[in-house]
């Protein structure tokens, strides 16, 4: 009796865990593994990144490593953009090696994968087929044909170069040929011009010591003259002037965009000798100008001993210019302009005190007068406009007869070449080919622009940028 006691409660325990175990199992098939794949199937269409990520070619021209942004100037759009990155963030060289993001540069021409949604860079690659030419110091630049030459290499460039200074954009009239630079681009194309080592400006005091001697900064030498200011790279120099048997040097640093004014009266040893001279000019109403400056030839005037640059010009007369020496206490000199020679004109009815005007070859004259005004081209330079006036009755390739006004910025002083000009408005005459002005103002910052004048008879005008307050 116990025995089939014992044997009914073991089948009894046997049937429980079966049923327990078929109803564990049946529990579990319809519980969440159904929901977890399809949960995994909804991320993995939610992060895909072929559609959530769009790369960029660009110049790199802003790096903060502290907030972790860089900045870039599409080389498609011309568009600036400025990216965060992180720890994250992977950056590679040229070679496909990994680097820190401090080791990308400004100028650098880098593939720039980002978050659509968010922004965040997911990488950064510089162009494996980017180059770069170095330490510059000798260069031209067509700002007219868009190329710039350094030693044999010739490239050209677009609207879309990135030209950095300081960290700034800027435009290629504002480089100067004192400037240092850092060449980057692809192929037979530029795309980043870094100014590495810019310039300033030195100007001299007491300066009449030594006019019409030589100044003499670096491998920079031109003659002295009143109120000169020279473009000079930064860094240090010995700067030598020097005037007959007068010599003197002294040591000097240059930092960008500062003006340094040294005053060379120290090397004068003993006071020079005075000298004056009677100009006698004909025509009367011819203008006399005396190392660039006019003066008035009517009186006598007073010159330190020298040499001294003279120019006279006048209306209708050929311009006369002779170096000229200082050299007793009382000399005169004689100036008697010639009369420019004048196309005799052909037979003409015209009424009396009707003028003729003889019009250029290529040019078609009409009977209406008003036909023969002067006509006017406009175009657009460095984001202000440059108007072009234009007479048309001197020879071609002579364009003395014509003039450069520079209209703004006004109360301005202006160096053309150095030389001190004016305040704007200010008007000199036209010099083709290129050309240095500079903009000088207290309280603000100086400003060099590299200009080129063309040969064409017109005159030119030319408006810049206000300048900067310091």
């Amino acid at each position: 009796m116990q025995i089939q006691d014992k044997s009914i409660f073991i089948r009894l325990v046997a049937g429980l865990l079966t049923v327990g175990l078929l109803l564990g199992i049946g529990g579990c098939a319809s519980l969440p593994f159904i929901e977890a794949e399809e949960t995994t199937t909804e991320s993995l269409e939610e992060t895909s990144t072929e559609k959530d990520y769009l790369t960029i070619s660009g110049v790199v021209t802003a790096l903060d490593t502290e907030i972790k942004n860089i900045t870039l100037l599409n080389i498609d759009t011309r568009e600036v953009t400025t990216f965060a990155y992180s720890t994250s963030t992977l950056v590679q060289n040229k070679y496909g090696d990994g680097i820190s993001m401090a080791q990308v540069q400004i100028g650098e021409i880098v593939e720039l994968e980002y978050d659509r949604k968010n922004g965040r860079t997911k990488e950064v690659s510089i162009s494996p087929d980017a180059w770069e030419l170095t330490h510059i110091t000798q260069f031209t630049m067509d700002r007219t044909n868009k190329t710039i030459q350094a030693g044999s290499y010739l490239y050209r460039y677009d609207s879309s170069i990135a030209i950095v200074s300081d960290g700034v954009l800027v435009e290629p009239i504002e480089i100067s040929d004192q400037d240092e630079l850092t060449i980057k681009g692809r192929g037979t194309t530029a795309y980043s011009i870094v100014v590495t080592k810019g310039h300033g400006y030195v100007s001299l005091q007491n300066e009449e010591y030594f006019l019409g001697g030589i100044l003499t900064i670096g491998k920079i030498a031109k003659p002295i003259t009143n109120n000169m200011l020279v473009v000079v790279p930064e860094g240090d120099y010995t700067l030598e002037v020097l005037q007959g048997n007068v010599k003197g040097q002294k040591q000097i640093r240059v930092e960008k965009n500062q003006e340094l004014e040294v005053d060379i009266r120290s090397f004068v040893e003993e006071a020079r000798p005075i000298g004056t001279v009677d100009f006698k000019i004909e025509p009367e109403s011819a203008r006399l100008y005396v190392n660039g400056k006019e003066t008035n030839h009517k009186e006598v005037a007073t010159f330190d001993y020298g040499t001294y640059a003279i120019r006279v010009e006048a209306d209708g007369y050929e311009p006369f210019a002779e170096k000229y020496q200082v050299e007793t206490s009382y000399q005169q000199k004689t100036i008697t302009l010639e009369a420019k020679e004048e196309e005799t004109p052909s037979e003409s009815t015209s009424e009396p005190g009707t003028v003729v005007v003889t019009l250029p070859a290529e040019e078609t004259t009409s009977n209406n007068p008003t036909t023969q005004a002067a006509t006017t081209e406009t175009h657009t330079s460095f984001d202000s406009e440059t108007t072009v006036g234009s007479p048309s009755s001197v020879s071609s390739g002579d364009v003395s007869a014509y003039k450069i006004h520079i209209m703004e910025p006004l109360k301005t002083e202006v160096y053309f070449d150095g030389d001190y000009i004016g305040t704007v408005p200010v008007t000199l005459t036209k010099v083709s080919g290129e050309h240095t002005i500079i903009l000088k103002k207290d309280g603000y910052v100086t400003k060099t622009y590299t200009v080129n004048i063309t040969s064409d008879q017109i005159d030119s005008y030319y408006s810049f940028p206000a300048l900067a307050e310091n």
